[in-house]
Formats: structure tokens, sequence, C-alpha cells
């Protein structure tokens, strides 16, 4: 059998659009979309026999209804696979869930507390969806669970790094008594242990959020083998550039486009600027900014510069106020 686990899709969100301008909101929004059908795509062209969503498939405090008939669309588009999708904190399955309204063939949503679902007549799928936001205990660990299948699958959207998290936490001694745990909440892809895995969110969804993202392929043939796989999306990235005291904007703005120099064009980049700035004068971020981003650059500029101050300036300045007794006080330590 061939799974591919994904998670934190958050489809429909609405991506703030402040940090990298107007439009960045709707690239993202393209983005998830992209990222979508090209999961299905993967399925289609691999063979795929199952998908397991871990989660926060939908933003159910955002999505609209043009966004679950995309949504519909998208993954009606699998020609064999079906998706078996359990429901986590930002898509719990309470009264106003957005999934009572999705009708399509290609999609199981799992029902509201612990499930057993036969894959196969070998692979058993244990799995539990969210019924409201919050959950500050596992249940499952207390059950007496039928593991008496061949293969024990097991998905989770839950926190396995906090203990004491508000989203169902959850013990390494219990995840690994299963033969592969598809996991969700966690955005980074992450492998906690051999056949612990969390995919991670299918693209970056916020600035915070850098490096590749995509979904796991597991196959299960007598033992389970299973590789990230990431997808050709723009990622969110970070980067340093130091600054030193007296450049012009102009200047700065051409210390920025050298670091972005050979990097992919199409990635959003965090830019912190770092040194120093002569005092008083410190570099216009959002100018700066404003142009890089016309010259086709998807930047956010973050300035950390410092004042450079000249000490025997602001010593002779102060000789005879509280600035310069200070000053000269420190002058006169003796370090030993």
């Amino acid at each position: 059998m061939r799974i591919l686990h994904m998670a934190d899709a958050h489809f429909g969100r609405r991506f703030a659009s402040s940090r990298f301008g107007p439009e960045s909101a709707k690239g993202r929004r393209k983005a998830l979309s992209d990222a979508l059908r090209l999961t299905v795509q993967y399925c289609n062209e691999n063979a795929m026999d199952v998908v397991l969503c871990a989660g926060d498939l939908i933003e159910s405090g955002e999505i609209r209804p043009s966004d679950l008939h995309a949504l519909e669309e998208i993954l009606s588009g699998l020609t064999s696979a079906r998706v078996y999708c359990v429901s986590g904190n930002h898509d719990p399955l309470d009264a106003s869930s957005p999934y009572n309204r999705i009708k399509c063939d290609r999609l199981t949503i799992l029902p509201p507390g612990y499930s057993l679902t036969m894959l196969d007549g070998d692979t058993a799928l244990h799995a539990y969806s969210f019924p409201e936001a919050v959950q500050r205990m596992n249940p499952l660990e207390s059950l007496a669970l039928d593991k008496s299948a061949p293969v024990n699958l097991l998905m989770l959207h839950c926190d396995a790094i906090s203990p004491e998290s508000d989203y169902l936490p959850a013990r390494a001694s219990f995840l690994k008594q299963f033969d592969y745990c598809a996991l969700g909440h966690v955005h980074q892809p992450l492998l906690l242990s051999p056949g612990v895995r969390y995919s991670g969110s299918l693209i970056g969804l916020d600035r915070n959020e850098t490096g590749p993202r995509g979904f796991v392929v597991a196959d299960i043939n007598g033992k389970v083998s299973d590789r990230f796989v990431p997808l050709p999306i723009p990622t969110y990235e970070a980067l340093t550039v130091d600054v030193p005291a007296g450049l012009s904007d102009g200047a700065v703005e051409r210390r920025v486009l050298e670091a972005l120099g050979a990097l992919p064009k199409d990635n959003l980049y965090s830019v912190t600027l770092t040194g120093a700035h002569t005092a008083g004068e410190r570099p216009d971020a959002e100018a700066i900014m404003e142009r890089l981003r016309g010259g086709g650059h998807m930047v956010y500029l973050i300035d950390r510069t410092r004042p450079a101050y000249d000490l025997a300036a602001l010593s002779l300045e102060h000789r005879d106020d509280l600035i310069g007794q200070i000053e000269s006080s420190i002058g006169k330590l003796e370090f030993v």
C-alpha cells in the first residue's frame, strides 16, 4: 500500500497582506490551491492508494462557500486514491463545521472522537477527530485499542512536543506502538522517530514558516519506508544583511539586492538589516522595501540596526552632566 500523508493545508485561509504587500495575500491563496492540485496530481501519477490528512484541512473560521466548492473540485480530481481526514483545532467537527456542507466522493471525514477503519484486509487506521477546538488529554491512551491487524496506522492532529498542550498532547511511548504515525499540527516537517512523522503544512503559512513544505510518502510492504516530498511552491525565507554606518538608502538597497542575488525570485524574503546607522539617520526601510517590490522582489524589511555613536564627541559634549560623569566613571574602572 502506498500512502500520501499530508496535514495543515488550512484551505480557505485569508492571508494578511500587510507584511509583503496587498498582492501577497492573493498570491498565497493561489499557492495553497496550487499545492493541493499538485498533491492530487502526484497521487494520480504515482499510484497512491490512500491520502491521510492529519487535521486542519480547512480553516473553518475563514473558509467561504467558494473555497468549499474549489476544494470539492480539486479533490474530485483524484482518479483512484481516497482521502481520509481527521479534524484538528482549526477545523473541529462541531455543529457549525463547514464539513457538513462538503460533498465529495473522494473525501471521507472521520467522525468525532476515536475511529477504526480497515484500509484493506491487512491495514488498520486508528484515528481521532477533534469534536471541539481544545483537547487537553489524549483519550486514546486510556483505550484498549484493537491492534490485531498485521499493520496498524495512527492518524492524529496532536502535540507530541509539549505535554502541557491544549491540542491533544501525545507521548512518544504511545506513538511508538504503531507501524506508522501520520501526525498533524506542527507546521514544520519533522521526523520524531522511525515511522513517527509530522508532514508539516502544505505550504508556509506565515513568514516564520521558512523552508520547503509538502507531504510524506509512506510505502507499506511488510515494513514501512517513508520520505518527505517538497512541493515546487514559493517558500518563505529569512536572511540577514549587515549595514555599516553612513550608507545611503540607495547603498542599503544595493546591499539587499546583492544578498538576494541568485536566490529564487518567487520566494518571499524577510530581510533583517543589522549593523549600525549614523545617529538620527536610520535607513528608510519602508521606502527601500517599496522600491524592491517595484523591481519584482517580494521582501519584508526589518530594521535592527543600532546607532553608531562617536564616544569621544559624546564625552566632550556631556562632560558637565550626568552622561559625562557615567562615561568618565566607566573609563576609570579597573577590570581584574
